[in-house]
């Protein structure tokens, strides 16, 4: 029986005004496949003489790489590229889900917003989703998929909201326990998570306010990875039926049109 492994990291932070994209995303693989991940993961690391890898510092060469990372494109192009081919070698099954902020914030009220709770159970909601359909559809057959999350702050609430809602108690809980949170500087796993979360959010970012430019690099070796074992039909990666889903803004507009149908309803009791 398989034993995998599925690490998540949030992207983007609801409560900043800045941030136009907020989600989840992550990837899943063999706990066996992880042990091997994390040696060379060090190792890569170590090189650099780095402790962990943490995506927003290393794109703003902060923290680590505050001191002989910036402008060095060389030196970085290695790195990230190195780390990028680790992860490949994992054979991961990549989820994630990000939402539209600007668009969330306009069209739902406070109050609403307030109902919905975090925008993260929203993306949480999603990835589980699909990592419990390919855990019970699995070719091989999946003895139980533990997640792993980054302890941020409030990440507890949610996680384990969404588990008492809708795993605890039915067919398939023994398959998906409780998820658990941990540091990412310590789980090296969470690190990958941290660039899968990462490249998605500014790629949803860009196809909403700059189409007109490229992807970075990082997502474009995302999809090159995920793009053979998607459907002919699934259409590019970020539509609804790929692992990765970039919720569209009519998405948004159907939780309003949830909401007003509610208070209708109430009405015309």
């Amino acid at each position: 029986m398989l034993m995998l492994n599925g690490y998540f990291d949030e992207s983007g932070d609801e409560p900043d005004l800045s941030i136009k994209v907020v989600g989840m995303g992550g990837c899943v693989a063999p706990a066996e496949n992880w042990q091997k991940f994390e040696v060379k993961w060090n190792k890569a690391l170590k090189s650099e003489g780095i402790d962990y890898f943490h995506m927003k510092e290393f794109a703003h060469s902060t923290g680590q790489f505050a001191t002989g990372w910036k402008g060095n494109e060389e030196r970085r192009t290695q790195l990230y590229g190195q780390l990028w081919n680790i992860i490949e070698e994992v054979a991961p099954m990549f989820f994630g889900c990000f939402l539209p902020m600007e668009h969330y914030r306009r069209s739902l009220t406070e109050e609403q917003r307030d109902r919905l709770g975090d925008v993260y159970f929203i993306a949480y909601q999603t990835c589980m989703s699909a990592v419990i359909f390919s855990a019970l559809f699995s070719r091989a057959p999946v003895a139980e998929v533990a997640t792993i999350f980054d302890d941020k702050k409030g990440v507890a609430q949610y996680l384990d909201a969404f588990y008492d809602m809708f795993i605890k108690g039915r067919h398939f809980q023994d398959k998906l326990p409780r998820p658990v949170r941990r540091d990412m500087r310590k789980i090296v796993p969470l690190q990958a998570a941290d660039i899968v979360a990462y490249e998605c959010g500014k790629e949803y970012e860009r196809r909403l306010h700059q189409p007109e430019k490229k992807p970075r690099w990082g997502f474009t070796r995302l999809e090159g990875i995920i793009a053979p074992s998607l459907h002919p039909d699934a259409g590019k990666l970020g539509s609804l039926g790929t692992p990765i889903v970039f919720r569209p803004t009519e998405y948004v507009d159907s939780i309003v049109e949830s909401f007003n149908n509610e208070i209708d309803g109430e009405q015309a009791s």
